[in-house]
């Protein structure tokens, strides 16, 4: 039996089917990548931010959850390979994040 579950509208899945079946969730493909844009930022990565999307998303956005638009501006597949002190990525504007999000 499956269900439909409910997605908070700033997840990266907000638009993609995600469902329940036997306990398990299944998704569906993802979008693509963020394109670059003229207001993106450059940042480069402090130890502290190694590895996780989510304090730079929370330093940056003020909410771990935007996580996605990172990985997805930078092409980020494993922040565990990826992201290390001293990278330099691209963060999209706050005015760019909300209109990302509005399309979802």
């Amino acid at each position: 039996m499956s269900e439909i579950i409910q997605i908070p509208r700033n997840s990266e899945y907000a638009k993609t089917p995600v469902f329940r079946v036997d306990g398990e969730l299944v998704c569906g493909v993802r979008r693509s990548d963020i394109l670059p844009h003229s207001s993106d930022a450059v940042l480069e990565v402090r130890q502290a931010w190694q590895h996780r999307l989510d304090l730079i998303a929370n330093d940056v956005y003020g909410d771990v959850n935007l996580w996605w638009i990172i990985a997805d501006a930078n092409a980020i597949i494993d922040p565990m390979t990826e992201l290390a002190a001293g990278t330099k990525i691209r963060i999209p504007s706050k005015e760019r994040v909300a209109f990302l999000i509005s399309r979802t």
